[in-house]
């Protein structure tokens, strides 16, 4: 499975559940900023999507500490294993790389809800 692919499918899985989700990748943005914005309830936050080995590049993480200096919650999103939705592994980390929630298979869909995201924030 892509990165592009389980970015589809997780951002499809938060809309259904009441997510609103607007991508900041492109050219009118600057560089650096995360992959999405979150607006879900009553809680916002950034999601930047990584592969297995994806690291942050330098206007990444000047973004990232000039964001969190707003007191603005930013998640990585990486996939750690596994080519389906079957054999998917992803975590859920901080940007300092520190994980905060790992789901596998089909239970990612039923595991990723706004009240796990509530634990963190």
């Amino acid at each position: 499975m892509t990165e592009s692919e389980w970015t589809q499918l997780l951002c499809r899985h938060m809309r259904a559940q009441g997510a609103i989700i607007y991508p900041l990748v492109g050219s009118q943005y600057a560089s650096g900023w995360p992959d999405r914005l979150v607006l879900w309830g009553d809680r916002a936050f950034l999601v930047e999507f990584k592969s297995k080995d994806g690291k942050f590049t330098n206007n990444q993480r000047a973004m990232f500490r000039r964001i969190q200096a707003t007191y603005c919650y930013i998640f990585v999103a990486r996939v750690i294993s596994g080519k389906s939705m079957v054999d998917c592994k992803i975590q859920v980390e901080n940007i300092e790389g520190k994980i905060l929630w790992q789901c596998s298979g089909n239970s990612i869909l039923v595991g990723l809800t706004r009240s796990n995201l509530e634990d963190v924030l």
